[in-house]
């Protein structure tokens, strides 16, 4: 939901409010997203100025507080070990795409976090985004 609705944060426009409003009360992930990519395709004027500049930074900031405010999740993530990859057969950007070529950038941003969070394991303290998502 974060990263769809994010696509039209403070453009200043009341449609783009309510596209993010019906982000926000989509009943599912899969659905959010829908409803993002959709208006994404149909009101390009309405999405932040510079989002393909923003988005791999967006995304970081949604895994990292989401794996940094949810223990179970957070364990998983740093029980892995090695490269993580997105096997999305559609996504090229996100993913792997079908045929392996896909610039995996989820993966990334994922193994990225994940060094984060193994790194302050180590140190013993939190990151600002983590005490932030734990004060909200």
């Amino acid at each position: 939901h974060f990263y769809q609705a994010a696509k039209f944060i403070d453009v200043g426009n009341p449609q783009a409010k309510e596209i993010v409003q019906r982000i926000k009360d989509a009943p599912s992930p899969e659905e959010a997203a829908r409803i993002g990519r959709r208006a994404e395709m149909l009101h390009p004027e309405l999405v932040v100025p510079g989002w393909d500049n923003l988005k791999l930074e967006v995304m970081h900031r949604a895994v990292k507080a989401k794996f940094s405010s949810h223990q179970n999740i957070r364990e998983l993530l740093l029980g892995t070990s090695g490269e993580i990859v997105e096997a999305s057969p559609h996504d090229f950007f996100w993913g792997c795409g079908y045929d392996k070529s896909g610039s995996n950038h989820l993966g990334k941003v994922l193994q990225n976090v994940r060094q984060e969070l193994l790194e302050e394991r180590e140190h013993g303290w939190q990151s600002n985004e983590s005490q932030e998502v734990g004060n909200n």
